[in-house]
């Protein structure tokens, strides 16, 4: 069974068999889906380079990676902006990096996870603001 802890010294959630300090409740909650089907994960584990069209750099870190599917997911259950600028992120890549494989799980998706799972109850808390962590 995975618990979770409120760290003292950082803020975000834990999952403390695998020690993995995450910055919002979703990326939690879709860990543990992750287990639930036994399938190996890697929490944020590469940090990619991009290049807009103005030159500027920025640095895009996918929030999990599959190491059986040789895919990483990122998981974004914010607001409308935050997810564009995702969305934006996702299309950089995908010109940049045409050989990685890279899955958006935005806030509908995810609503859509915890209904399979039957876990909707935790929605307000995870989808609301107070899911935010960090």
């Amino acid at each position: 069974m995975i618990r979770l802890i409120r760290s003292r010294s950082k803020p975000g959630l834990m999952i403390k068999n695998k020690s993995v300090q995450f910055k919002h409740e979703a990326e939690a909650e879709f860990a543990r889906i992750l287990d639930f089907y036994r399938m190996a994960w890697v929490y944020e584990p590469t940090i990619f380079t991009l290049v807009a069209p103005d030159g500027h750099v920025c640095y895009f870190q996918p929030d999990f990676y599959l190491s059986s599917e040789d895919r990483y997911v990122e998981v974004t259950v914010s607001g409308q902006h935050h997810a564009r600028v995702k969305r934006q992120r996702m299309r950089q890549m995908a010109e940049q990096h045409p050989e990685i494989k890279i899955t958006l799980i935005d806030r509908a998706a995810f609503f859509a996870l915890l209904l399979k799972f039957g876990r909707a109850a935790l929605a307000p808390c995870i989808l609301g603001a107070a899911g935010q962590l960090v």
